[in-house]
């Protein structure tokens, strides 16, 4: 992960260049190992780093009032740690399918300050379909300011030439690892059923779409500006 040098003060620049990590490298060269070292930054001296989650849900129908969500992931922004839940046959059979499901994600969701999504903000479909769901359950999904989001598909479209802007595009085009675990309608069916190892098939894709939006999002994020855009 790069040093955020846009968003950080010449004094932190400073500090940062001046301090060593176990590698014999500054932090500003090791940015991962400052945020390894001092996860909740260090009083007085730098700022609290943004602690960012890259979010991907998986839903049986596009729209919240015919479908509900089979399972989502939140990668911890260039880590190999993840917050998830996958649906079970108790779940849909329950009939509040994923009301479980939709309260671990509210808590998850608020570990972090900023979500980052691929064409998922506001008028699109992760973040709506999951408030969507949320509210009609009367869970706590963060409200207006709480927290920021990042759509990498506007970036995509603003700073790249390319086709089309599907996220398996962007990614083949650089190279990075996407859909090894493609949908198909059976799996799908069988899901609706409760099946679980089509469950765990979709939750398989699922996770691979955070990663691979986690990796594209580091390539490209140097390129902007990061706004405040709330969730």
């Amino acid at each position: 992960m790069r040093a955020p040098i846009r968003r950080l003060l010449k004094r932190e620049c400073e500090w940062l260049g001046t301090h060593f990590c176990r590698h014999s490298h500054t932090f500003l060269e090791h940015y991962n190992c400052f945020i390894n070292d001092y996860p909740e930054g260090i009083e007085g001296v730098i700022s609290l780093p943004e602690k960012i989650g890259v979010l991907d849900i998986e839903t049986t129908n596009l729209k919240s009032n015919w479908g509900y969500i089979f399972c989502y992931y939140i990668k911890h922004y260039g880590k190999d740690e993840y917050e998830s839940y996958i649906i079970n046959q108790v779940d849909i059979r329950s009939g509040e399918q994923d009301k479980k499901l939709l309260k671990k994600l509210c808590e998850d969701i608020k570990k972090f300050d900023r979500i980052v999504v691929y064409y998922g903000k506001d008028r699109r479909h992760d973040i709506p379909f999951v408030r969507s769901r949320a509210e009609k359950y009367g869970l706590d999904f963060p409200i207006y300011g709480g927290m920021y989001v990042t759509d990498v598909y506007d970036i995509c479209k603003a700073k790249l030439s390319l086709h089309r802007y599907r996220m398996e595009t962007v990614c083949d085009f650089f190279g990075i690892a996407s859909k090894g675990h493609r949908l198909e309608p059976n799996v799908w069916n069988r899901a609706l059923a409760g099946d679980i190892p089509s469950l765990e098939y979709i939750a398989a894709h699922c996770k691979e779409d955070v990663d691979s939006l986690d990796l594209l999002t580091q390539k490209l994020i140097k390129f902007v500006r990061i706004s405040k855009t709330s969730i």
